[in-house]
C-alpha cells in the first residue's frame, strides 16, 4: 500500500503545482506565479 502512494505521488505533485489552480494564488497554479514572479523580478 505505501509502495502505491510512493508511485502516485509524483504525479499528484505535479498536478498540484502545474495544472490545479489555487484560490490563494487569485485562481492561477503555483508554477504560473512562480514564472510571473521571476518575470517581474527579473526584467
Amino acid at each position: 500500500r505505501n509502495a502505491e502512494r510512493i508511485e502516485a505521488l509524483p504525479g499528484w505533485v505535479t498536478y498540484y503545482n502545474a495544472e490545479r489552480t489555487h484560490t490563494g494564488l487569485g485562481g492561477i497554479t503555483p508554477m504560473a506565479a512562480l514564472v510571473n514572479n521571476l518575470h517581474g523580478n527579473h526584467s
